[in-house]
């Protein structure tokens, strides 16, 4: 019933990140517009849905802490219920390279990263 989806700038450069953000639309309902989940300076990538959240990478291209800067590789989820955003491995002082869920996300996350 509902479609997750990241959008990007028009010609493909970083021009604004305002471009770079995630929408949510319903699919059940023809008049639905599409919602706005983000509001960052960050560009979201490696979308994954996972029960009511949508985990993403952001990978030295912004920043959801706050302004914009180039950081090693984060892994995040959104509750799209809440609009709340969670950083996982925040411990982790490397670069998070990839994620993929354990047991269809039951028992967590597998992170593979680089110190």
């Amino acid at each position: 019933n509902q479609l997750i989806f990241s959008t990007e700038s028009k010609s493909g450069d970083l021009e604004n990140l305002d471009d770079y953000e995630l929408f949510s639309l319903n699919l059940s309902d023809p008049s639905a517009r599409p919602r706005r989940l983000t509001t960052n300076r960050a560009i979201e990538r490696t979308l994954k849905w996972c029960d009511e959240s949508i985990f993403f990478m952001v990978s030295g291209e912004g920043s959801i802490e706050g302004e914009y800067r180039d950081t090693q590789g984060r892994v995040y989820s959104l509750d799209t219920r809440t609009n709340q955003i969670q950083r996982w491995a925040a411990e982790f002082p490397g670069h998070v390279k990839e994620f993929d869920f354990l047991d269809r996300g039951r028992q967590g996350l597998l992170i593979v990263g680089q110190w």
